[in-house]
Parts: structure tokens; C-alpha cells; sequence
């Protein structure tokens, strides 16, 4: 079974990667942070406004990405430039 096309493999794995880690330190890291915000005395509605930023940049940072490799024309580098940020 093939996953992805090979003309999009050279960009499909990298990308795979990406958001599968992304994921994976996510789903790690969400249940204990507002804990630790707790810890060092933030109060429920600062941890609230803290949390709603994942959400927040789960729903907009991919279509940001997306925007600005079509716009730039090199997905490498795109891609590159995400991980390094």
C-alpha cells in the first residue's frame, strides 16, 4: 500500500512528521501544563486564556503555513522554517 503519491513523498514525509510529533508533545504536555501554571500561581482565568492559545493555533497556524507556501513557491523551506520556529 502506497501512502502518498511519488511526486508528493519528497514534501508528504517531512510534513507526516511534523504534525505527528506536533501531536504527540500536545497530547503529553496539555494535561499537566495548567497544572504547572497553577503551581506558580496564575489564576483559572489566566490558565483559561494560556490553554485557548493551543486551540487557537491549531485552527490557525496550518492555514498561515499554507498560505505562505503557495505564496513563497518552496514547501522545503517552508517547512524548514516552521520547525526551526
Amino acid at each position: 500500500m502506497i501512502m502518498f503519491a511519488a511526486n508528493a513523498r519528497s514534501i508528504a514525509w517531512p510534513l507526516f512528521g511534523f504534525y505527528f510529533f506536533f501531536c504527540c508533545l500536545i497530547g503529553v504536555m496539555m494535561p499537566y501544563i495548567s497544572i504547572y501554571y497553577k503551581s506558580i500561581g496564575l489564576s483559572a482565568s489566566e490558565i483559561g486564556r494560556l490553554m485557548s492559545t493551543f486551540t487557537l493555533s491549531g485552527i490557525l497556524v496550518p492555514h498561515f503555513w499554507g498560505w505562505l507556501t503557495a505564496k513563497v513557491g518552496l514547501p522545503k523551506k517552508v517547512l524548514q522554517l516552521a520547525v526551526l520556529g
